[in-house]
């Protein structure tokens, strides 16, 4: 066989010697004919071969129903006059144009020859139907609105393929935010067609049970508690029976941000190596209960040897490390490190860069390893050079005047770009409640090199001009008010508004108090933060404590206020001062045992006052301060009167970007020195307790108790010179755009004595129970508490009747 193969080879290489010696003699001889020019040349035989062109002349569009013929041809890119040549990509171009519309769901061109030179391009399209009903079955934990919400699809859109399957995944991702990880949604186009030749669209869903978090189980630790780790999680997390306000739904959105706060918290004890191995998740598909446990890898913990600073001319070495706040010699926290670096705490060194205009700030850390457990850290900063601001510009404002916006803005051209200034310009233009604060973000626009810098103020005016009113109903009888705000009032155009002055008109009306007043105060006097206001006012009331009598007192009066914000200790601190007369006149009876007479008082108040709070409906951190001393003197009422105040708020717990529980402390303390004869001095001064304050006396509000119910009283008349109060609230907001409402559980407690040498912390009326406001423009906020008294008020508080609770009670209120 191998002999044959052989043969055969050497046959077939005597044949190709034979065939291309011929070949070469053919060239030759071809070569030499064309040099003595025999052979002529066919020169347009060998020319490339040109396609025709043609001029569109005119386009035809077949096919459509509700898209516009016109529209067809400007989708497809093709216009009469164009030159069409053969084997061109023009139609093929043209079908990719129409199809990107998503309204087609076939394309056809062609082009029908007019003339030699002349076509007519044909367009024939089939569209693709348009909704005429969507259609959600399955679905019983959540609305159908919702769904659809999340869907974004509405009846008239085009049944899109492509749209139809987005929607399929809206809702999925909507069910998954809620828990339901296993939910399916299947979609289907009825082809029927309705009168107009719209399509049905449906969707089917399959909601699967709600993954609720069971147990979480950390595995690989060995240098740090499995407790330790799992408090360093926020969103998935064990709930225990007592925690009812606690969701326990998974979601994978907040395991995996909680992975990432494990690997955070290891990197803060030192274990910079630490990585999460794996994540599983066991869950029960007929309970929904999901076990998950977290496997980690520690490595060991590496300790900072070092800690070297340069770059840095701005600022000293010793600011930069307090700054940094890590120590050497300890284990090396590197998440403290970048964030105290680079984060954007008020407290951070980047901060300190911005709010000197320092743009471009940034620090590289470099880290080497000394031995198995040390690290040398560098910080290598890149300063450069600080931004000044160039313009600043104001948008969206329609009926607040811009100098108005302008006066509240610490943001000034020529000076330094500060992002402390710009927070607090912020601060100050929601704290004016003329715009909706959610709105208020504002474009910062750098220059090229970044040495200066233009900042444009974006807002959206809302309602800030207000209708308040409160009501109370007591064993007292009926309390309440109305009363008009115009907080963003113009003198100069009353009609049209927006320079910010305030008109306030409001009247108290009840069983035993009427009060009529008229203010206005202009809060920028000449261009100036100086505060200049007047109030006239006009108050009858009954002098009965617990039911009405024919013993009622008149007061007349009129106050001037001037104040001014300070700049030292800081920019938040204000001092106003008050000047008040009072005509005190005595009605429908005669004085009673000589403890009130008709008379005169003249007082005047000084207040320092601060305040830091973010928002003026909901604030959720920042602080408020209050010190006044009001003297009366000169003539017929002599007394002193120190009060002070103080409230705290701080988020402590946020659920999402927008939502977080928050702490509001609250605490106030007043002294009445008396000066002149107790019989000078109107009942309207001394301290009450209890309910609403709309009384007519000096009132403090306690949840949980009648109207005035708590202070010692003398006949029928109040005589409490020391008052303290202290509560607490959570607060959380179900929205906060665009009507504000939020809920709030609270503890408080506080008394009243008849003297500074009586006042005792320990012996306080308590109370807890729950609320909930709601911003109305253009009412207001109206608030509804429900709360419990735990002791028994000062009518019923007596060592001869046994000791009772004051039981629930009611509130119902506006403006508070």
């Amino acid at each position: 066989m191998s002999k044959i193969s052989s043969t055969l080879s050497r046959e077939r290489a005597e044949t190709g010697r034979w065939f291309l010696s011929i070949l070469v003699v053919a060239l030759c001889a071809t070569a030499t004919t064309f040099a003595q020019g025999e052979i002529e040349i066919d020169e347009e035989f060998f020319a490339p071969q040109i396609a025709p062109s043609y001029k569109i002349s005119d386009i035809v569009v077949e096919g459509t129903s509700s898209t516009s013929e016109s529209a067809v041809v400007a989708f497809s890119g093709i216009r009469i006059g164009d030159t069409f040549q053969q084997g061109s990509e023009l139609f093929a171009t043209a079908i990719k144009n129409l199809y990107k519309r998503k309204i087609f769901k076939d394309v056809e061109i062609y082009a029908q020859p007019l003339s030699s030179d002349q076509i007519i391009v044909v367009i024939r399209v089939e569209e693709l139907p348009r909704i005429g009903a969507l259609e959600i079955k399955g679905n019983d934990e959540i609305d159908e609105d919702d769904l659809l919400e999340s869907a974004d699809l509405r009846v008239g859109d085009i049944a899109n393929p492509y749209a139809i399957n987005r929607a399929e995944r809206g809702m999925v991702s909507t069910y998954e935010d809620e828990g339901y990880l296993f939910s399916e949604v299947e979609s289907s186009i009825d082809e029927a067609r309705d009168s107009i030749g719209r399509v049905r669209v449906r969707f089917r869903v399959n909601e699967g049970p709600e993954v609720k978090i069971g147990s979480v189980n950390i595995e690989g630790n060995r240098e740090l508690d499995e407790d330790d780790v799992k408090g360093a999680m926020k969103g998935v997390t064990e709930k225990s029976w007592w925690q009812f306000w606690k969701s326990s739904k998974l979601e994978r959105e907040k395991l995996e941000e909680d992975k990432q706060r494990i690997v955070d918290y290891y990197r803060s004890r030192g274990f910079i190596d630490a990585e999460i191995v794996s994540d599983t998740i066991d869950i029960d598909r007929a309970t929904g209960r999901s076990n998950i446990t977290i496997t980690v890898d520690e490595g060991s913990p590496v300790y900072l040897r070092r800690l070297v600073i340069s770059g840095n001319e701005v600022y000293d070495e010793k600011l930069l490390r307090r700054l940094i706040d890590v120590a050497t010699g300890e284990p090396y926290d590197q998440y403290d490190l970048e964030e105290n670096l680079l984060g954007n705490g008020d407290q951070s060194v980047r901060s300190w860069y911005l709010n000197n205009g320092y743009l471009t700030f940034n620090a590289d850390i470099v880290e080497e390893r000394v031995g198995t457990d040390s690290v040398d850290a560098f910080v290598r900063m890149s300063e450069g050079a600080p931004a000044t601001i160039r313009y600043v510009d104001i948008a969206g404002n329609t009926k607040t005047r811009d100098e108005v916006i302008r006066r509240e803005l610490f943001t000034i051209p020529g000076q330094r770009f500060s992002r402390a200034n710009l927070i607090r310009s912020l601060r100050n233009l929601a704290n004016l409640n003329y715009f909706n604060p959610e709105a208020l973000v504002p474009d910062v626009r750098p220059t090229a090199d970044a040495t200066s810098v233009d900042i444009v103020y974006e807002v959206e005016e809302r309602p800030s001009d207000t209708f308040n009113a409160s009501m109370g109903l007591s064993s007292q009888g009926i309390t309440g008010s109305i009363g008009l705000s115009f907080t963003n009032f113009s003198l100069a155009e009353p009609f049209f508004g927006g320079g910010g002055q305030i008109l306030n008109l409001n009247a108290e009306f009840g069983s035993f108090v009427q009060t009529y007043s008229l203010g206005v105060t202009e809060p920028w006097l000449f261009g100036k933060p100086i505060t200049l206001g007047g109030n006239v006012f006009y108050q009858k009331q009954d002098l009965s404590t617990r039911s009405s009598s024919d013993l009622q007192n008149e007061r007349i009066g009129a106050s001037a206020t001037v104040g001014t914000r300070l700049k030292w200790p800081d920019d938040f601190f204000r001092i106003d001062g008050a000047l008040r007369f009072t005509r005190n006149n005595l009605l429908g009876g005669v004085e009673e045992n000589g403890f009130f007479r008709n008379g005169s008082e003249l007082s005047a108040t000084v207040t320092l006052s601060r305040s830091s709070i973010d928002d003026p409906i909901f604030p959720t951190l920042g602080s408020r301060f209050r010190a006044s001393l009001l003297g009366a003197g000169f003539l017929d009422a002599q007394y002193l009167r120190p009060e002070a105040s103080f409230e705290f708020f701080s988020p402590i717990a946020r659920t999402s970007p927008r939502n977080t529980f928050v702490l509001h402390l609250e605490t106030e303390f007043g002294y009445i020195q008396e000066i002149s004869a107790r019989s000078t001095i109107s009942p309207t001064v001394y301290y009450t307790m209890g309910g609403t304050t709309l009384s007519g006396y000096n009132t403090v509000q306690l949840r949980g108790y009648d109207d005035r119910s708590i202070g010692p009283f003398e006949g029928r008349f109040p005589i409490g010179q020391t008052k303290f109060k202290a509560s607490a609230e959570v607060r959380y907001p179900l929205t906060l755009n665009p009507i504000p409402i939020y809920f709030l559980t609270f503890v408080e407690a506080g008394n009243v004595w008849s003297g500074l040498g009586e006042f005792n912390p320990l012996d306080l009326k308590r109370s807890a129970g729950v609320g909930m406001r709601i911003m109305m423009p253009p009412i207001g906020l109206i608030g509804f508490d429900y709360g419990f008294g735990f002791d028994a008020d000062s009518f019923n508080d007596s060592p001869l009747v046994t000791p009772s609770s004051s039981g629930w009670h009611f509130h119902f209120q506006f403006g508070r």
